[in-house]
């Protein structure tokens, strides 16, 4: 086991998430939104190089930052909740409506994953670290069908499925 500090442990996973950009879609046929003056004003997609934060508004990078440190944010404490047998490896934040549908979500599926796909209460939400995304996309579901989620983990579904894709590495 590690002999790491826990905060250094928290900063070193939040380290390894990354704000990537790229040329939003919308942006080609939009003179304004492509700036010769000022690079930073096009309009781009934002997403994290864990692949479970991506965002297609159509904002400047600047803009997309904000969205990216609550998903900053929620790593961080994930990364303190976690056991350190599950902190390097993936895991995601599902936000529920409130504590007592968080405490459902965990009492429905605490035994249902394994040694390395499990879930940890926090608050309002639930950290789910897991070993490949089947276990986080049918707890997610099944939290969204049952109303126990706010209608943004719709977006960790979105991020799971393209996690899942074809071609996906990581």
């Amino acid at each position: 086991m590690s002999e790491e500090q826990p905060d250094a442990v928290v900063e070193r996973v939040a380290a390894g998430h990354l704000m990537r950009t790229g040329p939003h879609p919308d942006a080609a046929g939009r003179p304004d939104a492509v700036s010769a003056v000022d690079p930073d004003a096009a309009l781009v997609t934002a997403w994290c190089t864990c692949l479970l934060w991506r965002s297609r508004l159509p904002w400047t990078a600047r803009e997309h930052t904000d969205a990216f440190e609550t998903h900053l944010a929620r790593v961080r404490r994930a990364a303190r909740i976690l056991p350190p047998d599950l902190v390097d490896g993936r895991f995601a934040y599902l936000p529920c409506a409130d504590e007592a549908a968080a405490l459902a979500v965990a009492e429905t599926w605490i035994d249902l994953g394994s040694a390395r796909s499990r879930l940890f209460l926090d608050g309002s939400g639930v950290v789910i670290a897991f070993a490949d995304v089947q276990f986080p996309t049918e707890v997610a579901l099944w939290a969204l069908r049952t109303d126990r989620t706010d209608p943004s983990a719709a977006y960790l579904l979105h991020a799971l499925e393209y996690l899942a894709g074809p071609n996906r590495t990581d």
